[in-house]
């Protein structure tokens, strides 16, 4: 169904755009105070920890998710990062034109079988950048809740949009049949506050040595703040995009 791949991959531009922002903030935002101490703590125990601290020690370290302070694998961590969350929305996306084909509106089972589905792509994850100077555990207690949340949110406006794409309609059109531009912006900014929030249950993940521990847990708190800046833009913007300005040349006649 071509229209499910035309969706998937705005999608796809809508999730990096969103990753890339957020990364460009964190980069700008991050204070060295905070990191230095801790830098400093970590160099001088460096002899008696010459593994992970050592590199910690040396400024080659980074946090979970998008808030990364030194790391020469910066663009290739975020690119894995935000690829695994494509193809988890690939995955809900394609269930929806399946759903639509087939006549029938997906429910609660669809739901939990792709949240199962996307644990897959986390144990492919995970071994993807097991080479990193740190180690990530997956924290399922917290993330599963977040995670059947978005599930459903994006399976139900996907659905909603696929079965509005009738011929002569593109992207643009089928999105104004199935939302008005306000709601169409509250649930971009519903997913993205989702995708921010399993985000930094993950960055909590991250083990690292006791001393570094405090920096890992500010810049979570702050990556969450960050990202909620970022989507409220990104919100408003692709309302603007796809539905125009009010009066203005692409606004819905």
């Amino acid at each position: 169904m071509r229209h499910v791949a035309v969706l998937a991959t705005w999608n796809a531009r809508m999730l990096r755009a969103f990753s890339d922002r957020t990364a460009d903030a964190l980069r700008g935002e991050l204070p060295l105070r905070i990191a230095l101490p801790h830098l400093e703590a970590a160099r001088a125990l460096r002899p008696r920890d010459p593994g992970t601290l050592g590199n910690l020690a040396e400024g080659r370290f980074f946090l979970f998710g998008k808030a990364l302070v030194v790391h020469p694998h910066l663009e290739a961590f975020l690119s894995k990062n935000v690829g695994k969350e494509v193809r988890k929305d690939s995955l809900v996306i394609g269930c929806a034109g399946e759903a639509v084909l087939a006549g029938t509106r997906p429910g609660a089972e669809a739901v939990a079988e792709l949240v199962q589905r996307t644990k897959d792509i986390d144990r492919a994850f995970l071994q993807s950048v097991d080479r990193f100077p740190v180690r990530i555990a997956i924290p399922y207690e917290r993330i599963l809740p977040l995670r059947m949340g978005r599930v459903s949110r994006l399976l139900e406006t996907s659905y909603r949009i696929l079965a509005a794409w009738t011929p002569g309609r593109g992207l643009r059109g089928a999105l104004r049949a199935a939302y008005p531009r306000a709601e169409f912006e509250a649930f971009v900014l519903a997913d993205l506050g989702l995708y921010a929030q399993e985000t930094q249950a993950l960055s909590h993940s991250v083990r690292l040595p006791g001393l570094l521990n405090p920096l890992r847990d500010r810049l979570a708190r702050g990556l969450l703040e960050t990202m909620a800046g970022v989507s409220r833009r990104l919100a408003t913007e692709l309302g603007a995009t796809l539905y125009g300005a009010p009066g203005g040349p692409n606004a819905p006649r």
